[in-house]
């Protein structure tokens, strides 16, 4: 672990002071890394354990977090009453109106808090908005080369500074060498010529560049940049986009190899920020972020998570039209859903028959649809959903209709004696499974709540597979978050919105394209057996594009002699300024 001790030094002096300590910085910058030597110190200056509390948004364990108030009761009973508390909250930009917590923790007297934070909000102005007056503001940057240089044992700066200028300053680069970076664009190219065998050998060479230009590409990904980058012209790449792939067999190939046997489809619709009067299928949709519907498109995106990896691999984005669009077919939102997926069926069952989806999928009209295609629903119902117990009455064998029900569930006053009860470790509730009857859905399913250790919070999963287990249900449906996490490193990494056609099939080509890059950078990081940083994939490919394109720009029967003493000096130079 490298040590950043100004940062470290900072904190400490601000240590017990009536502020609330904001870490801001790009993601993988070392946020994280850096509150973990913190509280390590913390420890050794003789605090207890007992009264740290640690809480990363960005670890499934912490997925039954999801409002403000879900956050402030987490913490509120595990303060230590008449001891000082030092909370700890990573990505807390997670939670919307974050700042209602901050406040409320803020005049507690016995509270020193620490948030971290990386999106926009954090980032920008509207910090002083959020917390006026109560917070002092970290600014962190990834690696000095004075930082830089502590992991690694190497005399010569020279090299050294060769190596921090080409893989980057990203703390998560001191674990990689060289010689592997070479390897990681080999595989990848490997991956990508083993799956598009199918295609001719001209389209295969232009998938090949495509996505590797996707990891390449710092800034917006677009046409411009697609033929200032690589080796074709910008009308090439706006001509071949065009053309169809068959992104589901490709991305469904590539997720083969790596997966296990417990899997789900998971499906989520993403609002994709876009305006203009000629792009097609623009309207208004919902944007989960902002909390409303907002004029721009959306994807219905297909992917599939993996419980064991606890990942998600994009195997599909199809556009979905505009409301107007689809009325004049006399077709719903959930009616164009169902049929993108039983237009790719045969795919997708050949990986599970399991789909994921988040609670608006919830409704009778998806999961009739979804049973008649031939997938199981795993999903979640609102807090107030009406249930009714099975009848554990006998047939009595006399005429008239049978007993089928025995009453409304109360979730207030459950009969405990009808449920399977499984008790989670400490801190993570309890699970109380049971085949019920939902009148929202009109049949019987496994209902599956999810019950914190205080009784005061339920989420209430399901599952049209009545016989399947509690514990997986819960699984299925936390895993499918990983979904997100595709949408996200899309949009900050490899311009999942930057694509500026006017053209359905053109959007198509750049909005899956896109996605895969993310998939191909995953399938490295898990042979490498590392966590992800797209932040340091995008860094690496981007330095290694740029040197061996100087060398093969600049170097037209070069001398070599000359060229080295200049390279060397050069790098010499800079390692006496850094």
């Amino acid at each position: 672990m490298i040590q950043r001790p100004e940062y470290l030094k900072e904190l400490k002096n601000f240590k017990d002071k009536e502020l609330i300590k904001v870490i801001t910085g790009i993601r993988r910058c070392g946020k994280s890394t850096l509150l973990e030597m913190y509280r390590k110190m913390l420890v050794e200056d003789g605090i207890s354990s007992d009264q740290i509390i640690n809480i990363n948004l960005e670890d499934l364990q912490y997925n039954f977090i999801e409002n403000y108030m879900d956050l402030y009761n987490y913490i509120n009973n595990n303060l230590q009453k008449n001891k000082k508390n030092y909370i700890f909250i990573d990505e807390i930009q997670k939670i919307p109106e974050f700042q209602k917590v901050a406040d409320s923790l803020y005049i507690n007297k016995n509270v020193d808090l620490y948030i971290t934070g990386s999106n926009a909000n954090l980032l920008s102005s509207e910090l002083s908005t959020l917390l006026t007056g109560r917070y002092v503001e970290i600014k962190m940057l990834p690696l000095s080369f004075k930082e830089y240089k502590e992991a690694f044992n190497i005399e010569d700066l020279e090299e050294l500074y060769k190596k921090y200028i080409s893989l980057g300053s990203f703390p998560y680069t001191t674990k990689l060498e060289e010689n592997e970076i070479g390897k990681y664009l080999e595989i990848i190219n490997n991956l990508l010529s083993q799956s598009a065998a199918k295609i001719n050998k001209w389209r295969e060479k232009f998938m090949l560049e495509v996505l590797l230009l996707y990891l390449i590409i710092s800034g917006r990904i677009n046409f411009l940049q697609l033929g200032r980058y690589g080796r074709f012209c910008e009308q090439r790449y706006r001509q071949q986009f065009g053309r169809k792939f068959d992104w589901l067999c490709f991305n469904a190939t590539l997720a083969e190899s790596q997966i296990s046997s417990r899997v789900a489809i998971a499906f989520d619709p993403s609002y994709i920020s876009k305006s203009g009067k000629c792009t097609p299928y623009l309207g208004r949709f919902w944007s989960g972020c902002a909390k409303m519907a907002k004029h721009g498109l959306e994807i219905s995106g297909i992917g599939i998570i993996d419980m064991d990896l606890h990942t998600c691999f994009h195997l599909e984005a199809v556009q979905t039209p505009p409301v107007k669009t689809l009325e004049q077919a006399k077709w719903t939102l959930i009616d164009w859903y169902l049929h993108v997926l039983r237009t790719r069926k045969g795919t997708l069952q050949q990986l599970t028959k399991y789909v994921v989806a988040d609670a608006y999928f919830s409704k009778s009209t998806f999961v009739d649809g979804a049973l008649d295609i031939g997938f199981h629903v795993i999903s979640r119902f609102r807090d107030d959903a009406y249930f009714r117990y099975l009848t554990m009455e006998q047939p009595t064998g006399k005429k008239g209709r049978p007993k089928l029900y025995d009453g409304k569930i109360d979730m207030k006053h459950l009969e405990e004696e009808r449920f399977e009860i499984i008790q989670l470790e400490k801190g993570e509730g309890r699970i109380l499974s049971a085949i019920v009857h939902s009148r929202s859905l009109g049949r019987n399913i496994r209902l599956c709540i999810w019950e914190s250790d205080d009784k005061k919070v339920r989420k209430l999963y399901f599952s049209t597979d009545t016989q399947m287990k509690a514990m997986d249900i819960l699984d299925y449906y936390r895993t499918r978050f990983q979904i997100e996490f595709c949408y996200r490193d899309s949009k900050q990494f490899t311009g999942l919105t930057d694509c500026q056609s006017r053209d359905l099939d053109k959007l198509h080509f750049h909005f899956n394209a896109s996605l895969t890059s993310v998939n191909l950078a995953k399938v490295k990081a898990l042979e490498k057996g590392t966590v992800l940083s797209m932040a340091s994939v995008k860094v690496l490919c981007h330095n290694l594009f740029l040197m061996q394109r100087f060398i093969s720009v600049l170097g037209i029967n070069p001398n070599e002699e000359i060229n080295r003493r200049l390279w060397e000096e050069g790098v010499k130079f800079a390692a006496i300024a850094a």
